[in-house]
């Protein structure tokens, strides 16, 4: 199967940090399409989009990797969100509009 460039990035980005806790990822390619619009192809926190690597995160980590948990970020952010605070060195109001978007996935 053919992968644009974009995409074997993100499947990079996939790596054994999301298979902690809450299992593999639950989602399919086409639910990745589905995040990079919601997501507006740009970093949920920083709304970095040129010249990054962009990344699936799960917002809560003792949650399932599914669209309702997975916020795009860039691998930079990625990398200070592990090692410092976590969700704690975001701004409410950012912290607010990630888990608004989440919730447009969410099946009621």
């Amino acid at each position: 199967m053919y992968r644009s460039h974009h995409d074997s990035c993100l499947w990079r980005c996939l790596s054994p940090f999301f298979f902690l806790a809450a299992g593999p990822l639950a989602i399919t390619q086409d639910d990745i399409e589905y995040l990079l619009e919601l997501w507006r192809n740009r970093c949920g926190v920083t709304g970095d989009r040129l010249g990054v690597v962009l990344c699936l995160a799960r917002w809560d980590e003792q949650r399932p990797g599914t669209c309702d948990n997975l916020v795009l970020v860039s691998a930079n952010f990625l990398k200070r969100f592990d090692q410092v605070d976590g969700k704690e060195q975001i701004p409410v109001t950012i912290q607010q509009r990630i888990q608004e978007r989440m919730a447009q996935c969410r099946l009621d």
